[in-house]
């Protein structure tokens, strides 16, 4: 229900379902032990199950960003960055000559007073999570 009205109100959904993206979070990368690591344990899944998936990486910090963008990934979430950091990985991006292949998304505590901000660093979307997780649903 929460996907649909995110829909119906004129939103996007990040991924429909599990299967619709590979998401790698903090935990995935602590797990590999680095963002590279984690990024080529999911492209050797991938290709052992024959399949192509998007994945998404997240990272916390500008050196994480700049390990995901040399690991070759194509979509990156750059979680509860301040403002300035966003604009430092956005110019890192620009910077390189697949620039135009890579998605760079804002997500983490973003609200009314940083979204205007956080889209004029020139991220190519912003994710926001509060829509669906406080919603609250009855059944009678």
């Amino acid at each position: 229900m929460d996907k649909y009205a995110v829909t119906a109100g004129g939103g996007h959904n990040h991924r429909l379902d599990l299967a619709a993206m590979v998401l790698l979070k903090e935990n995935h990368i602590a797990a590999a032990g680095w963002v590279t690591a984690a990024i080529e344990a999911v492209r050797r899944g991938m290709a052992r199950a024959g399949q192509t998936v998007e994945s998404d990486v997240e990272v916390q910090t500008v050196t994480q960003a700049v390990e995901a963008l040399d690991a070759g990934a194509r979509w990156i979430m750059l979680d509860n960055m301040p403002v300035a950091d966003i604009e430092q990985v956005v110019k890192l991006r620009a910077g390189r000559a697949d620039a135009s292949r890579i998605l760079l998304e804002a997500s983490g505590a973003i609200r009314l007073d940083t979204v205007l901000a956080i889209a004029g660093t020139g991220v190519d979307l912003i994710s926001v999570g509060a829509s669906t997780p406080s919603h609250r649903v009855r059944f009678w």
